[in-house]
């Protein structure tokens, strides 16, 4: 549907909506699952009908048979990273070239309108994970400015904020975990260092010698000390990483 496609959201509702996409998953659900209507899954599918079946296409026949979502690990993201695709996409899923580094956005996007980010880099976005935001920071703006920029599928980018379920421009990697306030490998890269993403292989590597990267997280600054007291105190101290559910949990 837009904007991923050409399709409109009436369409899809009139096509059957989400109850008529669960029909066609049918096979795959749990159907004496209970909802919250008190009956089961199974049972509020009976009689569900499909008008469309190019919106709602069936599992026989889907629009693609690669994966949208893929978790991606390695040495710049040991916990996880998520490189999210477009169902109908021909982007090449293998990108290796060198850092450009921001820990703001808004630099990035300075640097994105004065011409210096070149066709090639992999751009690292960090500082907008869940506690280096603090709160998880959106990067769907510069992916957009990157695209308007004619860079879409030029540039990689990784970061440890997240972006909008809509964004399926260029090649993304988003929530890398460990984040780069809390020491991950993401805080180490500098620019000039050569990142590979492998979406094919779900690896995303930092290709710096460990004796390096080892020197350079002795000499790595620890962000000042915060003042906050109350809710945003308990939030920094507690906070857990996404992939542990972004719970706060005193350590």
């Amino acid at each position: 549907m837009r904007p991923n496609g050409k399709r409109t959201t009436e369409e899809f509702e009139a096509a059957g909506g989400t109850r008529a996409i669960m029909k066609q998953l049918e096979g795959l659900l749990k159907l004496n699952a209970k909802t919250i209507t008190g009956r089961t899954v199974g049972e509020n599918l009976e009689g569900v009908k499909v008008a469309d079946e190019e919106m709602i296409r069936p599992v026989s026949r889907p629009l693609s048979r690669r994966p949208s979502i893929n978790i991606v690990r390695g040495s710049l993201v040991p916990d996880s990273a998520i490189v999210k695709l477009a169902v109908i996409d021909d982007r090449p899923l293998q990108f290796k070239g060198p850092a450009v580094v921001f820990d703001n956005e808004r630099v990035a996007l300075e640097w994105l309108n004065g011409g210096k980010i070149k066709e090639g880099d992999v751009v690292v976005l960090r500082g907008l994970g869940l506690k280096g935001g603090p709160g998880f920071g959106h990067a769907s703006g510069f992916v957009f400015a990157l695209d308007g920029s004619g860079l879409t599928g030029k540039v990689a980018v990784i970061t440890d904020g997240h972006a909008s379920g809509l964004v399926n421009k260029t090649l993304l990697a988003v929530e890398a975990t460990p984040e780069a306030a809390e020491g991950g490998p993401l805080a180490l890269v500098e620019n000039g260092d050569t990142i590979s993403i492998d979406v094919e292989k779900k690896v995303t590597d930092l290709l710096v010698p460990e004796a390096v990267l080892a020197e350079r997280r002795k000499n790595l600054i620890k962000s000042p000390e915060r003042k906050e007291i109350g809710w945003m105190s308990i939030y920094r101290r507690t906070v857990r990483p996404l992939h542990e559910g972004a719970v706060l949990i005193e350590p």
